[in-house]
């Protein structure tokens, strides 16, 4: 979410981070000044309109959308397919590398050992592959400003009939984000992915630095083969909403409950 919090980032272990200021404007007339630092990413947002200064800005980015991805292709840029780009099959990560991507996040709809059976038929595919393991994910995406300014949030509980669950409105420069307010955590099942995987994604975009480092810090122990009890415990602090095991554990669909039919 700031530089700060990228600097905690990467101190704490991680191999790079992707800065996603929701005040941060791409759209002005100018572009912002932004440091080239080893290791920063920009993140460019899903549904919002390409930005125009990706070259200018110079720093690698993370695609949200496929315009974002052939922009930063035309510029000459690393670019990363972010998980609304929706890969999760080896078809899809095969069209996204073709349109540049040097590596993919996952989609949000595949459960570990969904990702288990992907990775297995990759082989020696040179094409990177992330998941989301940890963080607020997105529950909707939208356009709309809600009333909020950009870098403005907005708790709301949804109704009983639907869950109660709660939620966070966030606005951006060009749309909003519906946030889980809780935080999804499955340390076991992440812990499945971690010989098949090349990354993993930590979403600690709202954590201040001292909260990115701690979390960070956390799941570099559970990649040195750390116990997930203990790295539990030591997130449960960012998460004063709790934690939910989403689709790490049960995948969107629950694809994995399904039982094949004979015929």
């Amino acid at each position: 979410g700031s530089l700060a919090a990228a600097d905690a980032a990467l101190t704490a272990g991680a191999a790079a981070v992707w800065l996603d200021d929701p005040t941060l404007d791409l759209w002005s007339a100018r572009a912002p000044d932004l440091p080239r630092r080893p290791g920063l990413w920009l993140r460019h947002p899903a549904t919002a309109p390409l930005s125009p200064h990706l070259a200018a800005i110079g720093l690698p980015v993370v695609a949200g959308h496929l315009g974002a991805l052939a922009a930063a292709r035309s510029a000459g840029l690393p670019a990363i397919a972010d998980h609304p780009c929706n890969a999760y099959s080896t078809a899809t990560i095969a069209a996204l590398a073709d349109l540049g991507a040097g590596s993919v996040v996952l989609s949000l709809e595949c459960s570990a050992r969904e990702i288990a059976r992907l990775t297995a038929r990759l082989h020696d595919t040179p094409t990177g592959i992330a998941v989301c393991v940890h963080g607020r994910v997105p529950a909707m995406l939208t356009r709309q400003d809600h009333g909020l300014e950009p870098g403005t949030v907005r708790r709301i509980t949804a109704n009983p009939k639907e869950g109660g669950l709660p939620y966070e409105l966030q606005r951006r420069r060009h749309d909003t984000v519906v946030w889980e307010a809780r935080r999804l955590a499955a340390p076991a099942a992440a812990a499945l992915t971690a010989g098949l995987v090349d990354a993993w994604l930590l979403e600690c975009g709202d954590l201040d630095p001292a909260g990115v480092a701690a979390v960070t810090s956390a799941y570099a122990r559970l990649r040195d083969g750390g116990d997930p009890a203990a790295v539990e415990q030591a997130i449960r602090p960012s998460a004063p909403a709790g934690l939910f095991p989403g689709h790490l554990e049960i995948g969107a669909r629950e694809l994995d409950a399904l039982e094949p039919v004979e015929t």
